[in-house]
């Protein structure tokens, strides 16, 4: 799921319905994306962002959120510009 989309969206007053007028979908469409059912294009991924004026990764590839998750199941993330070839 896009929880870092999901939330800007609602802190913005914005719908799901908006969202997918923007990007010329359907509803439900986009739904599935922001569930994470599908993935977003990356055409998708820059409107969304520059509507939001804010960078692609500060929404879609959140490793802070990832690695949150992680660390509260006792695992820890490591993003992969960090990892080494063992």
């Amino acid at each position: 799921m896009q929880y870092l989309l999901d939330s800007i969206r609602r802190s913005k007053k914005i719908t799901q319905e908006d969202m997918a007028k923007l990007l010329n979908i359907d509803v439900r469409t986009y739904q599935n994306k922001e569930k994470g059912v599908t993935q977003f294009k990356q055409n998708e991924m820059f409107i969304i962002a520059k509507f939001f004026n804010k960078k692609i990764d500060e929404i879609f590839f959140t490793y802070k959120l990832r690695e949150s998750r992680s660390l509260a199941n006792g695992v820890r993330y490591m993003p992969p510009n960090k990892c080494r070839r063992i």
